[in-house]
């Protein structure tokens, strides 16, 4: 499937599954509402409220997950599985350990390289904060040699998006933990999509996400209003759009 059909049956896809957008939605609120008792919480010493927000988040995204995931089985045609809620929440479980493997991995080793090569400053003046949010100062960024050090990071963090990508798929096709990710059958998977063309489908993705994190920014400056209309709308629609996306890749 090309990129152009890919997206356009990505972006209508969240509207024709109302329901599912709808319970999604509802999990993403809650969510939020976690998120905001936590950190409402934490001057204080009830720690307990601490911990139960915490477990609670980590059950919300595990059952988030395997619902997302369920999508991506959507286009996954060979041993399909049926995913009722216990095996959604299974699957959301393995699903979880592969988002965090993909994500605390590149970070440790993104600590590690700032930290023997002493970049840190480089990033912090690359990187402003203001009234407008979090910017990129582009002359900093290419003004300075330690954009080679950037560049490392960058395929360090496109080599485990391949990897996070295409487990997902293969968890959604074979729910199997140690079949998702199997490096080899990763790689097998990786040539027979092309590298070339999910090397740009991951880059259309990163600048569609880095556009929607900054209306998600605009609009959750309206106080709570802001809040829900982002977390109830825009938070599940795009991940209800990415996770198609992805099925649609693997599919190809």
């Amino acid at each position: 499937m090309d990129l152009k059909t890919n997206f356009k049956e990505s972006l209508i896809y969240p509207i024709r599954n109302y329901k599912n957008f709808i319970l999604l939605g509802t999990l993403f609120i809650v969510l939020d509402i976690n998120s905001i008792v936590f950190l409402n919480n934490l001057s204080s010493n009830d720690h307990v409220l601490s911990i139960f927000c915490i477990l609670d988040s980590i059950i919300l995204l595990i059952i988030i997950i395997g619902n997302l995931i369920s999508i991506i089985q959507e286009n996954t045609l060979i041993n399909k599985f049926d995913l009722e809620w216990g095996k959604k929440f299974v699957i959301g479980i393995k699903g979880f350990l592969i988002f965090s493997f993909g994500t605390i991995i590149p970070l440790i080793l993104f600590l590690i390289i700032t930290y023997i090569t002493g970049t840190g400053e480089y990033y912090l003046d690359m990187l402003e904060i203001g009234v407008n949010g979090l910017t990129i100062n582009f002359t900093v960024m290419f003004n300075d040699s330690s954009i080679i050090f950037l560049l490392i990071n960058i395929f360090i963090v496109l080599l485990f998006t391949y990897f996070t990508v295409i487990a997902l798929a293969r968890l959604a096709h074979t729910n199997s933990l140690k079949e998702s990710i199997n490096i080899k059958k990763i790689i097998e998977d990786l040539k027979n999509i092309g590298v070339i063309h999910f090397t740009l489908w991951i880059l259309v993705m990163f600048i569609l996400m880095i556009i929607m994190s900054i209306v998600y920014n605009k609009i959750s400056c309206i106080s709570y209003i802001g809040m829900i209309i982002s977390s109830y709308i825009l938070i599940p629609y795009v991940a209800m759009f990415l996770f198609k996306s992805i099925g649609n890749e693997y599919s190809i």
